[in-house]
């Protein structure tokens, strides 16, 4: 215990020198990944330690016929972006993860290991599309060493649970998702799902009708009779026009209605990362001009969906608020707000889906991502 706080202590200490933390974090990553790579290469797949061998493709195994399952969709199209689209600049590849294919296969005996539960194979590889394809690296099941004893479960399973499981942005674009699979499997099929459900995430299972089938999971180490995989529908963040339509479908009929939302509105991040230096402007400069402050947190989903799809133009920093666009309607105007050093088009691809009017700002921002708003620029960006 004494080591693990001494160690927590260094690394908030480090924090307080950027490029020394950056560096300090390469350096433990490369002796990791040093280590973990003997470790693959020295033990033997037949023994029930060790980190995993590589990867499989569920995709592969179905297109071989070597699994049941089904393909829904092959791939997606995106649209070209411009080079001074947002998606282009965050040097994230938004725009360059197609082929995606969706599509589901069947497990006996499947076998889910780690805090994302992904497929484990007899000869010791992890399911590539259960990890997110490019980013599977980088999956904690990748670098699990130890197993506890596993927890079997009898009958018909899927998973939302990955990597990327938590908060609200990816609960919408990741997780919810594989869920359009479910007509396609057994009518008892049950879900398994993170350990602890925001309310957010209770209502729109809630909405689904999936609240009596769901599975609170906090184990890392399942044994499935059944296993349905059902494969995510995107890399996370990526332009992803199925997710959008099934999301619309399942959850704008579920807008509180009596609600009468304010047609202009700026969405505030309270007690956030990447804040913003001078808020206390950018509110003033909102409220002079007749716009609504929001923060969405503290909104019930319903009103949330009714605020956006009623909404005419937004304005908001770039988080997780961003992505109730997904009810705003085509015409929309939205402007974002964002920090030179954190960049992702995420909202920007969202926009394109749904045919609203999208423009973003950059102002320099620092290690911290903390950035000032130039009010006059913001208001030139305004006159859309």
């Amino acid at each position: 215990m004494r080591m693990h706080a001494l160690r927590l202590s260094l690394i908030f200490w480090l924090r307080r020198f950027p490029r020394l933390h950056r560096v300090t974090r390469r350096i433990s990553q490369r002796i990791r990944d040093l280590v973990l790579g003997l470790l693959r290469q020295m033990i033997p797949a037949t023994v029930p330690w060790g980190p995993p061998k590589g990867f499989f493709s569920d995709y592969e195994l179905l297109r071989n016929a070597k699994v049941d399952g089904k393909v829904l969709l092959e791939s997606q199209d995106v649209p070209t972006a411009a080079a001074d689209s947002l998606r282009e600049k965050s040097g994230l590849k938004q725009t360059h993860n197609q082929p995606w294919p969706i599509f589901w296969t069947l497990h006996p005996q499947g076998r889910l290991i780690a805090k994302s539960l992904v497929l484990l194979d007899k000869q010791k590889r992890l399911s590539r599309e259960g990890a997110f394809g490019p980013a599977a690296k980088t999956d904690p099941a990748y670098g699990n060493i130890f197993l506890p004893p596993p927890t079997r479960l009898h009958g018909n399973w899927t998973s939302i649970k990955s990597q990327w499981e938590e908060g609200f942005c990816h609960w919408f674009l990741d997780g919810l998702p594989r869920l359009a699979i479910l007509p396609e499997l057994p009518l008892n099929t049950r879900i398994i799902v993170p350990s602890r459900l925001a309310p957010y995430q209770q209502q729109t299972l809630q909405w689904l009708g999936l609240a009596d089938r769901i599975r609170p999971t906090e184990e890392k180490h399942l044994l499935i009779e059944h296993y349905y995989f059902c494969s995510l529908t995107s890399m996370t963040g990526c332009y992803n026009p199925f997710a959008v339509q099934f999301l619309r479908r399942s959850f704008l009929p579920h807008a509180k209605l009596e609600y009468e939302p304010p047609p202009r509105f700026y969405v505030r991040r309270v007690g956030k990362s990447r804040p913003i230096d001078n808020e206390h402007e950018v509110l003033d400069f909102f409220r002079k001009r007749g716009w609504a402050i929001i923060d969405t947190e503290q909104l019930p989903l319903g009103i949330q969906i009714r605020l956006f799809s009623q909404a005419e133009m937004i304005c908001a920093p770039h988080g997780a608020g961003l992505t109730n666009l997904l009810w705003s309607p085509p015409g929309c105007k939205v402007l974002e707000l964002c920090a030179s050093t954190y960049l992702n088009g995420i909202y920007e691809g969202l926009a394109e889906c749904l045919a609203l009017q999208y423009r973003y700002l950059i102002f320099e921002g620092d290690n911290t991502f903390r950035s000032r708003i130039n009010l006059e620029e913001l208001e030139r960006a305004l006159e859309f």
